[in-house]
């Protein structure tokens, strides 16, 4: 997870247990199919939980790409 410039470690503690939080709540096992994805073992997380998950995961991680 990246580490905004003014951002302490228990604030990116935090925004990592809501990122956590924000993958549960698109059901079991996501949080396993988000790790595979970013291995490269699995090839798209649209096509499991629709493109609003990237747009999320974006901003959590704070990338613009």
């Amino acid at each position: 997870m990246m580490r905004l410039r003014s951002e302490t470690r228990t604030e990116q503690e935090e925004r990592a247990r809501q990122f956590i939080a924000m993958l549960r709540s698109y059901g079991p096992g996501c949080v396993e199919d988000f790790a595979a994805f970013v291995a490269g073992e699995k090839k798209s997380l649209t096509a499991l939980y629709g493109p609003r998950i990237i747009a999320e995961a974006r901003f959590f991680l704070g990338s613009a790409d």
